[in-house]
């Protein structure tokens, strides 16, 4: 049971296999997981899109473009932090 305190109430003794209470963990959407990557600035790059299939009709200015990273703007951006808490 424990000791008795102040104003004759008990104090339980804690048991070894009682944890301490942390707040739960938050889930990352495994989607945007895949998809997206912090900067170190803290900015989301992610792959532009169109680079699936018929890119011979395309232009190698067009097909080169399409080869770099895009930012998301801002607004997604605080979207897409709920999404990823730990990125």
């Amino acid at each position: 049971i424990g000791k008795p305190i102040k104003h004759g109430l008990l104090k339980e003794t804690p048991h070894y296999h009682q944890k301490e209470t942390n707040m739960p963990k938050l889930k990352s959407h495994s989607g945007a997981k895949k998809r997206f990557l912090r900067t170190a600035s803290g900015k989301f790059k992610h792959q532009r899109a169109g680079r699936r299939h018929l890119l011979t009709p395309r232009s190698g200015e067009q097909r080169q473009f399409s080869r770099t990273k895009n930012f998301v703007n801002k607004t997604e951006g605080k979207i897409l932090a709920r999404f990823l808490p730990y990125a």
